[in-house]
């Protein structure tokens, strides 16, 4: 897992470094042509990640249930996210990235619940964290890159 959680920590300080690079307004910004914007896939990978990582391990998660409804696959921006949910957002992703690296050290990832996902055409079955969590990263590098690809397209 010592892999696993380097990545993750990279991934995230990149995530983190992009999100401190944008004004609100640019991080709201859905570009004509596309379904959402930046803030909403910052949203969505803390809101998969405390899923994938915390509710199927049966630990508790730090957003709400209203959090998770509004980043879940399948949502969609309105482009009005608020300063103060912008802040959650990012103050979200720097301490799950020390909270989840901790919680691995101290071996709290006991039980987990199995689970299914798609990627691309594929199905997979995740039966442990050691399984969901390099997805989790794949997960989060993916939306980084449509991060990226956005933060390009708004400040043109």
């Amino acid at each position: 897992m010592k892999v696993q959680l380097d990545f993750f920590r990279w991934t995230r300080q990149n995530l983190i470094e992009l999100l401190e690079a944008c004004t609100l307004e640019q991080a709201n910004c859905i570009p004509e042509g596309l379904k959402n914007n930046i803030i909403w896939n910052a949203g969505h990978i803390h809101a998969v990640h405390q899923i994938l990582v915390y509710q199927l391990s049966e630990l508790p998660m730090i957003v709400d249930k209203p959090f998770i409804d509004r980043y879940i696959t399948g949502t969609v921006p309105d482009g009005r996210a608020s300063q103060e949910e912008w802040d959650q957002i990012k103050g979200g992703l720097r301490e799950t990235t020390v909270t989840t690296t901790e919680d691995f050290v101290e071996g709290k990832f006991q039980s987990f619940t199995p689970f299914s996902a798609n990627y691309g055409p594929v199905k997979y079955h995740f039966t442990s964290i050691e399984e969901s969590f390099p997805y989790n990263n794949l997960h989060e590098a993916l939306h980084l890159g449509y991060m990226r690809a956005l933060r390009n397209k708004v400040m043109e």
